[in-house]
């Protein structure tokens, strides 16, 4: 419920109440009949429990499409896997190599696509930036790797943490680096992927959100998670929060399907 509602709700039902009055005082001056009243305050209670009760039913009806959860197998010692969605290491792939407290991989492969300026959070983001924060120096294919700083492959990394004041004083951060290395194609197994798209129906526009692990370069997926959300367009509906569709069940992280062999020792010292 958002704070709309409980602006517009107290006003509603004060609405409703002088609208009732007025009617009924109307009609038992002019006709003494009570239907008028009756009807006013049916329409005012309809209005709004049958715009919510049939986005309900409505939404209930598209999530029992395709919402579902499968985990088909898991994999063990899996050192790294390749990242799709072409942010280069500005995705997930940070929180894959370094973790305060998951397990972490050895490497991840990535591709960087074609940045363009674009307006973020009021301001202007220079694509330089968004390249930077990506740790890469332009569009391509890399494999990132956590390494001791000063490494030769940190230079992008560190030009980006020299800027991070706040991080500079959390030990978490220090000694270590995440290290770029241009790549000619993918050469692991296994691959974060997930689309997205829109339906647009009565009630308003249905999201449908699917990621999950597949094999690389195959259809053949390990792991899929299929989500859906509701932007309503009823006037009562969209002030409330409609969030995906869910048949409960066990939601996986991609640590979980894809289980990071155990750091190596020569790594041991960027652990904090």
């Amino acid at each position: 419920m958002t704070a709309l509602v409980l602006i517009w709700g107290p006003l509603y039902v004060l609405a409703t109440i002088i609208a009732t009055f007025a009617v009924y005082w109307g009609a038992r001056y002019f006709t003494n009949s009570k239907w008028p009243y009756r009807v006013v305050l049916g329409m005012a209670v309809a209005w709004p429990v049958g715009d919510v009760v049939l986005t309900q039913i409505a939404l209930s009806q598209y999530c029992d499409e395709s919402e579902d959860t499968h985990a088909y197998k898991t994999v063990e010692n899996v050192e790294g896997f390749y990242d799709f969605d072409g942010l280069g290491c500005g995705g997930m792939c940070q929180d894959a190599l370094m973790s305060r407290s998951e397990p972490t991989y050895h490497y991840v492969e990535a591709r960087a696509g074609e940045f363009k300026t674009r307006r973020v959070l009021g301001y202007m983001k220079a694509a330089a930036d968004q390249y930077e924060q990506a740790f890469v120096p332009g569009p391509g294919l890399y494999r990132f790797a956590l390494e001791a700083s000063g490494h030769p492959n940190c230079k992008i990394y560190e030009a980006w943490f020299a800027k991070q004041k706040g991080l500079h004083a959390d030990p978490f951060y220090r000694g270590k680096c995440i290290a770029t290395q241009p790549i000619d194609k993918v050469s692991v197994k296994y691959e974060l992927f997930s689309d997205y798209n829109e339906k647009k129906v009565f009630i308003g526009l249905i999201r449908e959100y699917r990621s999950g692990v597949k094999f690389v370069n195959s259809e053949k997926i390990i792991y899929e998670r299929n989500k859906k959300s509701l932007i309503p367009v009823l006037f009562w509906s969209k002030h409330f929060e409609y969030e995906a569709c869910s048949k409960g069940g066990q939601i996986l992280t991609f640590r979980e399907i894809l289980k990071p062999m155990p750091t190596p020792k020569v790594k041991e010292e960027f652990k904090s």
